[in-house]
């Protein structure tokens, strides 16, 4: 897709939303989403942690919490 989604129509964004249910809605794709949380939303750095490894992971993780709302979106069916 060569625009970026948040722009595009409703339509598109439902359709999204739906892909990424269905992606996400078997065996392995339960697993990779398990895997993606433990890597990115069930991990913490320590202390010592650079500005740059903190933004790292935030950037992750909020990559990873975008798939979870079009995951959630579309096992409700909306867009």
């Amino acid at each position: 897709m060569d625009r970026d989604i948040e722009t595009g129509t409703d339509s598109d964004r439902a359709g999204l939303a739906r892909a990424c249910a269905r992606l996400f809605s078997g065996g392995d794709g339960a697993r990779l989403l398990d895997h993606l949380h433990a890597l990115t939303r069930d991990r913490h750095l320590g202390p010592a942690a650079s500005d740059a490894a903190l933004r790292h992971l935030e950037g992750q993780r909020a990559l990873v919490a975008h798939l979870d709302r079009l995951i959630a979106t579309g096992r409700e069916g909306g867009g």
